[in-house]
């Protein structure tokens, strides 16, 4: 007992200094105490404390009981990256198209703008909370190992495709100066000025600035601006639509059909099978003026919330349908949360009672989520969008979308953003704490587990999209998403460190220095068999990418 109440003290002695990192090496029956009287332990989290909620709220007792809760987050972090993978099939693809051809960009200055603000707005946010210059080093440049290699490479594997010569290889030589400009300066610098920092911002606006100018510069040329493809969702059914009048809209389509070249002789997804969408046809293909105002009106919205498309049902395999009973909660939750805008469905995805209750509750939603309770903005905003929603509802028809459905195009976007990146940080969160059960060291779990938290959703929203005919545009993110994530991130860190509103000095641990040495080499290889093959992803890129990166 003495021993016991020595370590307490010595916990309360000396909490500022304790790493939430040491938690293995604690006795179980003083874990409680410990995350919670240590700073990095209490500050760890986004909607949960996974750390706190276990050893306090569960109190693991045994190495049993511990094995059991690494297994409970594991599958948690399933759950969440199927979440990330239906948003992104449904929600975040769709919308991602539609602004991109609204203003007129081309495959990819939307990979490296828009998709990559998108894929690395959750990496960036939990680089900014770190405290530690070294840790926002190490785990930038690891999460870009994994975007390049294990992401790039799948992509090259199963959806090779020709890409933009001159700008993939201004991006390479970009990134390639700022990751040796950065480590310049941690190699050789103790203190860094506010000038230098906000130089080293610049040098990501100055590429954006030289990207938007060349996409500006080539809005003009329909060979090169995105055109929005037939796809088909994995989750959800294509047109909504029933059989009968499937046909009527095929025919419709047919009249303005353009078929594109194909990208790839091996490619699963070729654009030479894909036609552009007529979406003057999909948008008024149940459009008829004799129609009452809400006819199906309650069809309608049973068919939109369904979770399971009935076609898919029946070409399944038992083991199959079982994964679509598993995921239909999660899909039917996203259903009702986040509101659809596909250019490529019937109506454009319009359901007139649905879309009425996304009024209300799209909004909510996002507030709900960041104050976990009750607050008196939550009434306000009911109040608000109650009699929008209603207004709405006498103001729109059934059968086609009303004027303001280009709105749902920006909320759905948003929403979708939203979810994806709040599920991405609760799955690293959760993967931190299992890392931590595992007795990893904090700068081994920045280097690995962290990254790979926010690189699968990544993954996930990448392959998404090569599979729905945008390879090139998913492989431009695996490079420009990184790059925005690495520079902001080191720069803002380096800008407040300079301002004296973070005390740290400059320093870089092994596995950052392990990381700039394969990150070097990474994007060397890139730039030789980028040359070397014409700018086209080749299958057997994937053998040699994915292998460096373990």
């Amino acid at each position: 007992m003495p021993i016991k109440n020595e370590i307490l003290q010595a916990f309360e002695d000396h909490k500022e200094y304790l790493s939430c990192s040491n938690v293995k090496i604690v006795p179980y029956g003083m874990r409680c105490k410990y995350v919670t009287s240590t700073k990095t332990c209490v500050n760890m989290g986004n909607l949960i404390n996974y750390l706190i909620f276990i050893e306090c709220g569960l109190g693991v007792q045994n190495s049993t009981q511990e094995l059991l809760a690494i297994i409970a987050l594991s599958l948690l972090c399933v759950v969440y990256l199927l979440i990330v993978a239906i948003v992104a099939d449904k929600y975040f693809s769709p919308a991602l198209k539609s602004i991109a051809k609204s203003l007129r960009m081309n495959e990819h200055t939307t990979g490296v703008t828009l998709l990559a603000f998108g894929n690395t707005i959750s990496d960036l946010s939990s680089n900014l909370s770190s405290n530690s210059q070294s840790l926002i080093f190490t785990s930038s440049l690891a999460s870009a190992l994994f975007a390049m290699l294990v992401t790039g490479g799948l992509i090259c594997y199963l959806y090779p495709s020709q890409l933009a010569k001159y700008s993939t290889l201004r991006d390479i030589l970009f990134f390639i100066f700022g990751i040796m400009l950065v480590e310049y300066l941690f190699a050789t610098e103790t203190e860094v000025s506010v000038w230098t920092s906000i130089g080293i911002l610049s040098i990501y606006f100055v590429y954006l600035g030289i990207t938007i100018a060349d996409g500006y510069l080539q809005r003009d040329d329909d060979n090169k601006t995105l055109v929005i493809l037939n796809t088909k969702s994995h989750f959800t059914r294509l047109s909504q639509r029933s059989s009968s009048n499937t046909k009527s809209l095929n025919n419709k389509s047919k009249s303005n059909v353009r078929l594109l070249p194909r990208r790839s002789l091996m490619a699963t997804t070729s654009r030479m099978t894909q036609t552009s969408v007529n979406e003057t046809a999909t948008r008024t293909a149940d459009y008829k003026v004799d129609n009452p105002k809400n006819l199906n009106l309650v069809d309608d919205f049973f068919l939109a919330i369904q979770p399971i498309d009935e076609e898919v049902w029946v070409n399944s395999n038992g083991p199959l349908r079982i994964f679509l009973i598993l995921v239909s909660p999660l899909v039917l939750i996203c259903q009702l949360l986040i509101p659809v805008f596909n250019v490529e469905h019937a109506r454009h995805g319009w359901s007139k009672l649905l879309n009425c209750i996304h009024i209300v509750i799209a909004p909510l939603f996002p507030t709900m989520a960041l104050f976990i309770k009750y607050t008196p903005w939550q009434a306000l905003m009911v109040l608000i969008t109650v009699p929008l929603a209603l207004l709405a509802f006498f103001r729109s028809r059934t059968d086609v979308p009303p004027r303001f459905h280009v709105i749902y195009l920006f909320v759905g976007g948003f929403g979708s953003m939203f979810m994806i990146y709040h599920c991405t940080i609760e799955m690293t969160e959760a993967m931190k704490v299992v890392g931590m059960f595992l007795g990893l060291s904090e700068g081994f779990i920045a280097a690995t587990i962290s990254c790979w938290g926010t690189s699968l959703s990544t993954l996930v929203t990448n392959l998404t999209l090569a599979a729905h005919g945008y390879s090139a545009m998913a492989f431009a993110a695996c490079y420009g998403g990184p790059f925005f994530s690495f520079i902001i991130s080191t720069g803002l860190s380096m800008t407040l460190h300079s301002m004296q509103l973070r005390e740290e000095n400059m320093e870089k641990t092994s596995f950052g220095a392990n990381a700039y040495v394969f990150l070097i080499g990474t994007l060397t290889s890139t730039l030789i068999w980028s040359l070397s093959y014409d700018f086209y992803g080749r299958r057997s890129i994937e053998q040699s990418t994915i292998s460096s990166q373990f």
